[in-house]
């Protein structure tokens, strides 16, 4: 018959014990290890913000361009905050015979760098000068142009098109070359050849 030390047997029994907590560690953790994190699926590269499309943008004749205000978007068309100041392009076109807009006619015209947005800006919105030659105009008094924007922030990825405004141009006067004032009881009376 073989005596047992007491010293071995405690040794054992924590090692019994000290197996048991390990298995049970691993049952409980090794599912966590083997699932990994992230979404499911290939990874893939995050894409560019969109941003929204302008919806106020106004334009009328000022001499001899097209003076363009609207509003920047501040949002990407997932609802979150654009994390830079987008690029914007203003088109010009025209329309079809029958009065309609002609969506093939626009062409960009002028592009205004995000860091450069702040040098339009006048009360939060943007206003933009196109010019226009005035021997177009004069060749074809009161022809009609269409002004759209759109925003980027990437070169890929632009935004949808602002709402369409259409312009008729007309020629600008010449400038007055002299004019006379006269005064008189109830005010100035003013003098110059048409």
């Amino acid at each position: 018959m073989q005596t047992r030390s007491p010293g071995r047997t405690r040794a054992s029994r924590r090692n019994h014990c000290l197996a048991i907590s390990l298995a049970a560690w691993l049952i409980w953790a090794l599912p966590i290890l083997l699932t990994g994190c992230g979404a499911p699926g290939e990874p893939t590269p995050p894409s560019p913000q969109i941003p929204v499309a302008i919806t106020d943008l106004a334009a009328h004749q000022a001499g001899d361009a097209v003076e363009l205000t609207f509003t920047p978007p501040g949002k990407s068309t997932l609802s979150e905050r654009l994390k830079e100041v987008p690029t914007l392009e203003i088109l010009r076109g025209g329309l079809k015979p029958d009065g309609t807009v002609n969506p093939k006619s626009f062409r960009v015209v002028d592009t205004i760098p995000g860091s450069l947005v702040s040098n339009y800006q006048q009360k939060n919105k943007v206003v933009f000068e196109d010019p226009v030659e005035p021997a177009d105009v004069r060749k074809d008094a009161g022809m009609t142009v269409v002004y759209r924007v759109r925003a980027r922030v990437s070169d890929k990825k632009t935004s949808p098109s602002s709402n369409d405004v259409t312009v008729s141009l007309f020629p600008v006067p010449e400038r007055i070359s002299s004019i006379e004032a006269e005064v008189a009881e109830n005010g100035v009376h003013l003098r110059w050849a048409a």
